[in-house]
């Protein structure tokens, strides 16, 4: 958030993130320690975080813009299929880390 806050203008962007980011950091440490839960689970956690991403950004970006609460909806659902893509992508990609990290781990012995 701090090198985007340095390479970009738009402050909204980074008075989001620094919510936002915490949100998900808050749900990963209530996941039990310790061990390795399945990979559904952190897609389930990766993709509902990606679909509610817009949401909830939603805040920062109605003051930002004024936005009354019918522009603030209209901004929700505008974002809606952009969340839907950021979700899915977010769980396959969480899906794929296990064979990734494996992959990276052999990869690295090698060297």
């Amino acid at each position: 958030v701090a090198v985007e806050a340095v390479l970009y203008p738009y402050p909204a962007t980074v008075i989001m993130y620094l919510y936002v980011w915490v949100i998900l950091f808050g749900a990963v440490m209530l996941l039990p320690r310790g061990r390795v839960l399945p990979a559904a689970v952190y897609a389930g956690i990766s993709g509902l975080y990606g679909l509610c991403f817009g949401i909830l950004c939603a805040p920062v970006q109605a003051i930002w813009f004024a936005l009354t609460p019918e522009g603030t909806w209209s901004w929700i659902l505008a974002g809606l299929p952009f969340d839907v893509i950021h979700g899915i992508g977010n769980a396959v990609i969480a899906l794929l880390a296990p064979a990734l990290i494996r992959l990276l781990c052999r990869l690295e012995a090698k060297m």
